[in-house]
């Protein structure tokens, strides 16, 4: 037994405006557009403010993390493991604030996990990142099929 802050670290994102590139911003909500820079990879990153703070995205790959949310980085370098953690706690349910509720690096920080050995984490990102890699390649191509229906639909119409 342990802390999610002696397998992970956090730090708060940083303001941006969305501009030219590919490289997708997170927000605490998802995605809120994209640019040409990074300033995190390979991350969990959470929501830290709002009705839905503590709003969880995994992300493999170069990433902007913005000021509406925090970027955890597992100390062991696995990611696929630490955002099961995080998804088994109520992380909405610990925030704090009457008007608008926050989230708070000690609070993440201090949550109580089991802590499995290093050789247990890493068996399960190699897994994880797997199931993740074809959920993003699913997603592309349900992206071009749908782009491609509405080009045949538009065709069809005339």
């Amino acid at each position: 037994m342990g802390t999610l802050g002696d397998l992970l670290e956090i730090r708060n994102g940083k303001a941006i405006i969305p501009s030219d590139g590919n490289i997708p911003i997170y927000g605490g909500n998802g995605i809120v557009g994209y640019t040409s820079e990074s300033n995190a990879k390979d991350v969990v990153i959470i929501g830290r403010v709002g009705i839905n703070c503590g709003s969880l995205f995994l992300h493999y790959g170069e990433c902007f993390v913005n000021d509406n949310a925090m970027m955890t980085m597992s100390k062991s370098g696995h990611i696929g493991h630490l955002y099961l953690i995080l998804q088994q706690i109520d992380l909405n349910g610990q925030s704090e604030g009457s008007g608008q509720l926050l989230l708070t690096q000690s609070i993440i920080n201090n949550q109580p996990c089991i802590i499995p050995s290093l050789d247990r984490i890493k068996d399960f990102d190699s897994q994880v990142q797997i199931i993740y890699n074809n959920k993003r390649l699913l997603e592309k191509e349900n992206s071009k099929l749908t782009e491609l229906q509405s080009l045949l639909l538009a065709k069809m119409g005339r």
